[in-house]
């Protein structure tokens, strides 16, 4: 019963030290006996001051997971303690993944670019203003050596990175025997199948394109 009554001070403490593991901890244990008992005022009062704080959490959790500074370790952390909070791990892998494709698309972005300078055509360039030469040197496509050599340092190595990162977070971790556990396994294979394909198909399409340039 102390532990239950002293249980909001302990959550939102947790959340100023940043300690969200802890704080996680505190409300699984408890959760359950709060549910419980919740048809009693005292406990009732409990569960809804805990249910706000952790409101908050969620939002902390989230934040986190959306910032690109996050590291990998942080990542992982951020998943399995929206998971234990019973987030849908469906939708954490749509977001981890709608987050990734910006990064990825920028690349894409970068080929198509070269690509219109290969469509248009090298440019003349000036032989006085060196203003005018700079400009025109930007404007000179790479070669299809450079072409490729840059699009698997950035795209291939970026979705090599996505691909290791996502099983990392939502399928190796799922490795039970648990047939809901199964399920949610199946559902992020399908997801990130669906995922790589879709970027890759453009990828080949962009570097089809630029080889039959030559």
């Amino acid at each position: 019963l102390q532990f239950l009554f002293e249980l909001p001070a302990r959550l939102k403490k947790c959340i100023e030290m940043k300690a969200y593991g802890q704080a996680v901890r505190y409300y699984t244990k408890a959760r359950t006996v709060l549910h419980q008992y919740q048809h009693m005022p005292s406990f009732n009062s409990i569960q809804l001051d805990c249910n706000d704080i952790i409101a908050e959490l969620r939002t902390h959790l989230r934040e986190q997971f959306r910032d690109n500074e996050s590291t990998p370790k942080q990542l992982a952390e951020c998943v399995d303690l929206l998971m234990q909070l019973k987030e849908p791990a469906d939708e954490l892998c749509d977001e981890f993944l709608s987050h990734s494709q910006q990064k990825l698309d920028e690349d894409l972005a970068e080929m198509e670019a070269q690509l219109q300078l290969k469509r248009e055509g090298s440019p003349n360039l000036p032989t006085t203003d060196s203003k005018e030469i700079e400009q025109a040197l930007r404007n000179i496509p790479m070669d299809v050596l450079e072409f490729i050599d840059t699009s698997c340092n950035t795209f291939l190595s970026n979705m090599c990175l996505v691909i290791a990162t996502y099983k990392e977070l939502f399928v190796n971790r799922q490795a039970t025997a648990d047939c809901k556990q199964q399920e949610l396994d199946k559902i992020a294979h399908d997801k990130l199948g669906k995922f790589v394909n879709s970027r890759m198909e453009l990828y080949f399409n962009y570097v089809t394109e630029r080889v039959e340039a030559e």
